[in-house]
């Protein structure tokens, strides 16, 4: 049965009522045609009749949703153009002083059902507002949103099936989207290598079109893809929202499945919630505030502008609900102390457009010229320390001596054959690593040999490592005590033999050999594995499609080398995954299988 209201064209995006649910909304409206505000008993009436129906079929917490519906049923009904609104019918509404049927002020949910549930709701806030959960690991979140979206466009490009709940369920973390924006409303143009722009179809806004800009939790131009081969796959923009409604069901069940063991459950008052799609979206929210909200920049209003909530003067609790998550502890001091923007010094990141002027200017010379950049205050305050240590006397010696000291400590790690170079947080560990080991296989020099003389090498002595190293360990250490209450002599700056020059040296060119050298030990190590005779054709399923993400866990080599590697090697995967019959979808073995790190595993 269908009813002339629920016509798209008069309801709109909406959800629409259910099959029972429609028909008292109908029968309810042919009740109120021959009613007018002097019938004020048989309206009060109709509502206790309503109320009771409605309660048949939903709780007393949602009885509010269907009055919304009938509300809206109303409007559609009587609306002035009908011809049904008249004098005698009619009232101003309160805010909108516009003409509106009396129902819409008498039947309603009844007063006493809207107290209980507004006790509920407070008290469930209040618990809520004291029970956050912590997020142990944000970077295996990622990498599985990462790896989902990765699996998705890989198989579209090979003409394979491509599911769109796992695109989806993608698309909800990495850039905290509805699954209703997922699938049929959001509008995404590029911004930046880590932003998009939603130019439309944010949902919740009433009918208020916004513009806003979001960051994404990794590379832009892959969300992108992802969201354009969802729109290719993926055709809902004739679907209602009850038509939707199982299709976003799909893509919450896929959100669970993926993420329940890695994103921790919420304590509420009636109970442990597991992730879903509200969820995530509160995920993605502290992700993003840890990655990319400047430090001056207080959380909840960085998390209401990349939600696109509109600004509201005494609203500052409105995006409560999306700080459900917070950084463990032991993640942000990794990142010594810091708890916002940890990412924001990185290459091709950028501060949001609405929040450039949270960050400090500074100048900075450049030649004989200056140039405008932007220094955090906690950088600022490191600067100055490094400023005192170093003995410079004004900012130009500071950032001189400064990147001098990283080219040192860069040329150092080459010397070592150190990779990833970009892996900042464990450089030092990695060098003094590297360092026991090389002292470690260095035999001792005889009397001869250090009677001879010095012969002009192309590599570094152990001593002039060591001392280099010992200076390096000192300044840091400085730097990371408190600084003191009153200015005291700064120390010298220890010195170290001279390194060779660029010219006489190929350190980085045999680091990246090198590194080639590990992704290629990888790739046959799964070859082998793929090819154990051992290994019969029915367990296909045990083998490793052979790309970038296994290739990353087992090596921790960075992407555009792994890239460079496969490519070099494309010939000869396309034959051995098409002898095993191989697609990336292979590489989703579930939960409870082992993981491909821990099944091949290299010595470095």
């Amino acid at each position: 049965m269908t009813f002339y209201w629920l016509d798209q064209n008069l309801w709109g995006k909406g959800r629409q009522p259910a099959q029972w649910e429609a028909k008292l909304i109908d029968e309810a409206l042919h009740s109120l045609e021959g009613l007018t505000r002097s019938n004020e008993d048989q309206l009060l009436q109709l509502r206790s009749s309503l109320t009771e129906q409605f309660l048949q079929h939903v709780r007393e917490s949602s009885l509010k949703n269907c009055f919304s519906r009938l509300h809206k049923a109303i409007k559609i009904h009587f609306s002035p153009e009908s011809g049904r609104l008249t004098q005698a019918n009619s009232v101003s509404h309160p805010t909108k002083n516009e003409p509106v049927h009396i129902a819409l002020l008498l039947v309603d949910t009844p007063q006493e059902i809207k107290d209980k549930n507004n006790a509920l709701h407070g008290e469930a806030l209040e618990y809520k507002h004291s029970n956050v959960a912590y997020i142990d690991n944000p970077d295996a979140i990622i990498d599985k949103g990462r790896e989902l979206l990765e699996l998705a466009i890989t198989s579209h490009r090979q003409g394979d099936f491509c599911n769109y709940r796992d695109l989806g369920a993608s698309l909800c973390l990495l850039a905290g989207l509805r699954p209703i924006e997922a699938l049929r409303d959001a509008v995404l143009e590029p911004k930046s290598k880590f932003t998009v722009v939603m130019v439309q179809g944010q949902a919740k806004t009433r009918g208020e079109e916004r513009t806003y800009e979001m960051p994404t939790l990794i590379e832009a131009d892959k969300v992108l893809e992802g969201y354009s081969i969802l729109r290719e796959i993926f055709d809902a923009s004739d679907l209602n929202d009850n038509e939707i409604q199982s299709y976003k069901n799909g893509v919450r069940d896929h959100v669970i499945m993926h993420f329940k063991d890695l994103v921790p459950t919420l304590q509420r008052l009636n109970g442990e919630k597991q992730v879903n799609t509200q969820r995530l979206r509160a995920v993605y929210d502290a992700i993003a505030t840890f990655y990319y909200c400047p430090a001056k920049v207080k959380d909840f209003v960085f998390v209401k502008a990349i939600n696109g909530h509109k600004p509201q003067k005494g609203r500052s609790d409105a995006a409560m609900h999306y700080l459900d998550y917070q950084i463990a502890d032991h993640i942000i001091a990794q990142y010594n102390g810091k708890r916002q923007g940890v990412k924001l010094r990185e290459p091709g990141v950028k501060v949001l457009d609405q929040f450039q002027d949270k960050v400090e200017p500074i100048r900075v010379p450049k030649d004989d010229k200056t140039v405008q950049m932007r220094v955090y205050e906690g950088d600022r305050t490191r600067l100055q320390q490094f400023s005192e240590t170093l003995n410079a006397p004004n900012q130009k010696d500071t950032f001189s001596q400064v990147l001098k000291l990283a080219e040192v400590a860069l040329r150092l790690a080459q010397q070592l054959d150190v990779e990833p170079l970009d892996d900042v947080e464990n450089l030092e560990a990695t060098i003094s690593q590297r360092l026991q080991d090389h002292q470690e296989s260095s035999p001792a020099a005889s009397d001869d040999q250090q009677s001879q003389p010095e012969e002009t090498t192309e590599t570094v002595s152990v001593d002039a490592i060591t001392q280099l190293t010992a200076a390096i360990t000192r300044l840091t250490d400085h730097l990371e005590q408190p600084a003191p209450a009153a200015k005291t002599s700064p120390p010298q700056p220890a010195t170290a033999p001279p390194f060779p020059s660029s010219t006489q040296r190929e350190p980085k060119q045999r680091s990246s050999e090198a590194s080639e050298a590990y992704v290629n030990r990888a790739i046959d190590a799964i070859m082998d594995f793929n090819n154990d005779p051992n290994r019969q054709e029915q367990d296909k399923q045990d083998k490793w499609f052979i790309g970038v993400s296994p290739l990353k866990k087992i090596t921790k080599r960075n992407q555009a080398l792994i890239e460079r590697v496969l490519n070099e090697r494309e010939a000869d995967l396309n034959q051995h995954h098409a002898q095993h019959q191989l697609t990336p979808k292979h590489n989703s073995k579930g939960r409870f299988a082992p993981k491909i790190e821990e099944v091949i595993q290299l010595e470095s």
